[in-house]
């Protein structure tokens, strides 16, 4: 059979089965980890109350009321992310660091101009601040026989025509499996097609070896931030605020999936060496957000805060290309989408609205009657989060028929599959003379609403801070622990005896140690 056929066809305007966007976009641009500055990280994240951190302008922006001097401050991340995982019961595993500006801050302090007024300052703030970090690698490998990600292909081909495959609905995958030889049509005894498939992977073979699988999923880039927030002091015990951020997301990643018949089976004559499907996705985009906000003090040692955040509203563009290889007995054949669609990358274009969230802050602060520095000081502090997950959306923007079909799909499946979720910061300070000592934990609720799939996080800190005469520095480690899953691919159900494989399980830790440096003035 020859194992390299030419073809060409029209190239359409948008992915139509192969694209990339679904539910899980719009999760990973919602989830934002404790960031702001070190001392923010060292304390959970619950700043909605406590104010006078420049982490305020992009958590509770009244909180910038309470500075009556000025600042610049920035922050400087090391995160390390290692990933075990089981696939088919055998364990791998991968790891990735990663060294960033995590932050920045200038605080421009109002004054008093009317010594009549009760408004005491309006402050501004500017900031930067990375609300997630896209860097991680995973590794995971498992023994098949009962089935192949040819298996997949054959349930996507199910019915096609040998001469209609060359489409380019068929591509990312069952397109390039057939061009590659990795997938071969039946026929009958007359040489008529039979409309159906199957792999020349040999994952049944009677001696029951099966196939080696593995998958590496490698990516990289960050959720980010930039903020201008205004807040006002009303007589020292009313704040207000209001800000105005523009997010900027980068993300890349590929994904590579190898199939190897390391035991040499043979099917329909061809030994199968290894298939390899590598893809790539470059996402970009930038988008608006507003908060506001108010903290409000009954009594000097007491602070209530709410919050409202707006969602954010993205504008993305993704860049996608897949590359597919097999090996067998008779030579390695290659295709790649980039061949398919004249040269270049499919390009999509598409908004998400993350979901909305509301905040409730309390915190308590107390210090020594006489003011005495060397005697302990401090604060513990708790926010209470509410993001509901299901009010986020999805919708394509390449001018094409399907736009509003494909759309209407995303957000049917964001309906079925999230949920609203509660999030629990909590944390607290011990400040002796110029050194304080912190500690905080935050737990971040499960979005999903189906399945036992456990999306939930948690944040374990301390660190240590120094302050003297307009300078600080804070050193803050945060350790994370989450669970996770990757399906590899699905088999559909034209195929009774062949089960899709179960998911890959896959626990992730990051340790990040942040140093966070400022000066007053």
């Amino acid at each position: 059979m020859m194992k390299k056929i030419a073809f060409t066809f029209a190239i359409v305007a948008a992915f139509m089965s192969a694209r990339a966007q679904d539910k899980t976009d719009v999760l990973r641009y919602s989830q934002y980890t404790p960031g702001g500055s070190a001392r923010a990280q060292a304390i959970g994240g619950a700043t909605g109350s406590i104010g006078g951190d420049y982490s305020s302008i992009f958590s509770n922006p009244s909180g910038v009321g309470f500075f009556k001097t000025s600042e610049f401050a920035f922050g400087l991340n090391f995160n390390q992310a290692n990933d075990k995982s089981t696939y088919l019961g055998t364990a791998g595993s991968d790891s990735k660091g990663n060294f960033n500006i995590n932050s920045l801050g200038l605080i421009l302090a109002g004054r008093k101009k009317n010594p009549h007024s009760k408004w005491q300052n309006v402050t501004v703030g500017i900031g930067y601040n990375r609300l997630a970090n896209f860097n991680q690698n995973i590794y995971y490998r498992g023994r098949n026989n009962t089935s192949s990600i040819g298996s997949q292909y054959v349930s996507q081909l199910n019915g096609v025509d040998t001469g209609a495959v060359y489409d380019a609905r068929y591509a990312f995958g069952p397109l390039e499996a057939v061009t590659t030889g990795f997938l071969l049509a039946n026929y009958d005894a007359n040489g008529n097609p039979l409309h159906t498939w199957e792999t020349i992977s040999p994952y049944d073979d009677p001696a029951g070896g099966g196939v080696l699988q593995e998958k590496s999923i490698y990516t990289s880039g960050r959720s980010e931030l930039y903020n201008v927030a205004v807040g006002g002091n009303y007589d020292d015990k009313f704040y207000i605020g209001g800000s105005v951020g523009f997010p900027h997301i980068q993300y890349d990643r590929t994904s590579v999936f190898r199939e190897t018949n390391d035991k040499g089976y043979s099917f329909a004559g061809y030994t199968m060496k290894y298939y390899e499907a590598a893809d790539h996705l470059s996402t970009s985009g930038n988008g608006i957000q507003a908060n506001i906000g108010a903290i409000y003090r009954p009594i000097p040692a007491l602070r209530i805060g709410a919050t409202f955040m707006s969602p954010q509203w993205l504008w993305l563009n993704d860049s996608y290309y897949s590359n597919y290889t097999t090996a067998d007995n008779t030579g390695t054949y290659t295709a790649s989408t980039i061949d398919e669609f004249n040269g270049s990358d499919v390009q999509s274009h598409y908004n998400i609205r993350t979901p909305w969230r509301g905040i409730l802050s309390g915190a308590y602060v107390f210090t020594p009657k006489d003011n005495n520095i060397r005697k302990p000081s401090g604060f513990l502090t708790v926010d209470y989060e509410y993001e509901d997950y299901k009010s986020s959306s999805l919708k394509f923007k390449n001018g094409n028929s399907d736009d509003n079909q494909g759309s209407q799909v995303v957000q049917d499946d964001i309906k079925n599959s999230y949920k609203a979720a509660s999030n629990v910061r909590v944390g607290g300070e011990i400040k002796i003379d110029v050194w304080a000592f912190r500690a905080g934990f935050a737990y971040y609720g499960n979005p999903y609403a189906t399945g036992n799939l456990d999306g939930s996080r948690k944040y374990y800190s301390g660190g240590i801070g120094y302050r003297n005469r307009g300078f600080y520095a804070d050193l803050t480690y945060v350790y994370m622990n989450r669970k996770a899953q990757d399906q590899p691919y699905t088999v559909g159900s034209d195929q009774p005896n062949v089960p899709t494989p179960g998911p890959a399980e896959i626990k992730s830790t990051t340790s990040n140690v942040a140093l966070g440096i400022g000066f007053k003035f």
